[in-house]
């Protein structure tokens, strides 16, 4: 087989790897979360506030949640394998996107080879594209876009473009996450243009007017968010809070400590295989030379700009460094061609090999991890119970409010009431069925289905418990239960 036809049959493999088995595992991690809030906005018909069993949802702003809401409807479906669907899809964008960039500035070979290696990251592969309906798929498509526009107008000296695109991308992203889309492009900025010798272009007029192309769309949803009776202050205050939450402001010394001396050695883990090229990364005149072309430059500036943040930060989970990973696979990619001394075709086999692997894991492992080896993924069987005793009627939350505190510098402090944290497998199962949204009411009324905390159903009067099981999260008891008259 001829070079060219091995990479369209590796490419072939992958994409067998990557969309079969999608409705395999439920729904794991943040998925459920996600798809719960579209779901609701879908089923209320009210697009603006994110929600959450009918309360205010303040975590995350919601672009994803309107991606999903439009592959929920052309495809008619609330499935598994439809919530997964869009992440796969802006993953298969990055390569193409990275493919294209990457070759205007570079070989083909390397632009090939740093899209495969992107694809088959290890963590990636068998983690980040298996749980593809969280948002760190999409938010690693709109941050290399953002990050490419910075260099590639860079080069052609459209400094109008750099700053506008940059920062739409980055408003974009900011509608997706919050707080970490703004520090990946001061970051960048800072960071490209202090090596460059060129910080004074930060306080071009051309940034200054670049910079409403995100005030605009971020400042309009604030806004909407307040007109539509949401707190538009505190949503804003908890995407702040959030942010630091996950970052070393939040960490013990001996946390952060523990994690400055293996962060490292995790980072080149989630990146296995490709990482052990870096191998190739001590040889003499190596930096010179990458230093000589400015894409390669660029990369590395980007990843010591911003990879910092979470090289200090106790919580960073490898999902969190998916960002980065275009630009790891573009240099070891061009680490390969040009140290490796080995044929592209050498490392094409090892993409179609763990192409391979991810096949097997799909038709093999992943039904026996659903029903046998991880006994806390039960929440579609327990929800088809429930469903079956009240003959697919709404089944509604009840149980003792959370408080949410909020206490940030330059802010009012806020206290607000949220619905008990329970697993959000049990509301996005329910109402994939029956078609209606899983609400919160405190205060529990007669002749209604409710799921709450078995403590809590035993100071309900008149309550029939009708279907009892361990919600894995706490380990606490559930139960199903009516109230009477």
């Amino acid at each position: 087989m001829n070079t060219r036809n091995w990479i369209w049959f590796t490419i072939l493999l992958l994409a067998v790897a990557l969309f079969s088995g999608m409705s395999a595992l439920e729904l794991r991690a943040e998925e459920p979360r996600r798809a719960v809030i579209a779901m609701e906005m879908l089923l209320s018909g009210d697009y603006i506030l994110p929600k959450i069993y009918g309360w205010d949802y303040y975590n995350k702003p919601p672009l994803f949640n309107w991606i999903l809401i439009f592959f929920f409807k052309i495809t008619g479906s609330f499935s598994e394998w439809v919530v997964r669907l869009p992440g796969l899809l802006f993953l298969i964008g990055t390569a193409v996107f990275n493919y294209l960039f990457v070759k205007k500035y570079l070989s083909r070979e390397v632009a090939l080879l740093s899209s495969l290696f992107l694809l088959t990251a290890v963590d990636l592969l068998f983690y980040g594209a298996v749980n593809s309906g969280e948002i760190d798929l999409f938010l690693v498509f709109l941050v290399y876009v953002q990050a490419a526009s910075i260099f590639h107008f860079y080069q052609r000296k459209r400094w109008f473009w750099l700053f506008a695109l940059s920062w739409v991308f980055t408003g974009l992203a900011f509608l997706t996450k919050g707080l970490p889309a703004v520090v990946f492009q001061v970051l960048t900025l800072g960071g490209w243009f202090l090596g460059k010798g060129e910080l004074r272009r930060l306080f071009d007029w051309r940034h200054f007017a670049g910079f409403l192309f995100f005030v605009l769309p971020v400042g309009g949803f604030f806004r909407a968010c307040a007109e539509h009776g949401g707190e538009a202050v505190f949503y804003l205050q908890n995407l702040l809070k959030d942010a630091t939450r996950k970052s070393a402001v939040e960490g013990g010394w001996l946390d952060i400590l523990a994690h400055l001396a293996g962060f490292p050695f995790q980072v080149l883990m989630i990146l296995l295989p490709w990482s052990l090229l870096l191998f190739f990364g001590f040889k003499k005149g190596v930096f010179e030379r990458l230093k000589a072309r400015p894409l390669l430059f660029f990369s590395l500036v980007f990843i010591c700009a911003n990879i910092w943040i979470y090289w200090i930060s106790p919580d960073a989970r490898n999902r969190y460094l998916y960002p980065f990973f275009p630009f790891f696979a573009l240099l070891f990619a061009w680490l390969a061609v040009e140290f490796s001394g080995r044929r592209i075709a050498v490392f094409i086999g090892i993409a179609a090999l763990l192409a391979v692997l991810r096949i097997g894991y799909n038709f093999i492992l992943m039904p026996l991890q659903q029903e046998k080896l991880n006994s806390g993924l039960i929440y579609r069987d327990i929800s088809a119970e429930i469903l079956k005793i009240t003959q697919n009627q709404p089944v509604l939350l009840t149980g003792t409010p959370d408080t949410l505190r909020l206490n940030f510098p330059f802010f009012e402090n806020k206290t607000i009431l949220q619905p008990p944290l329970v697993p959000y497998q049990l509301p996005y199962y329910l109402s994939k069925s029956n078609g209606s949204i899983m609400r919160y009411e405190q205060q529990p009324r007669s002749g209604i289905f409710y799921l709450c905390f078995k403590d809590f159903a035993a100071g309900l009067p008149a309550a029939q418990a009708l279907f009892t099981f361990t919600e894995r999260w706490t380990g606490r008891e559930m139960v199903l239960v009516k109230v009477g008259e």
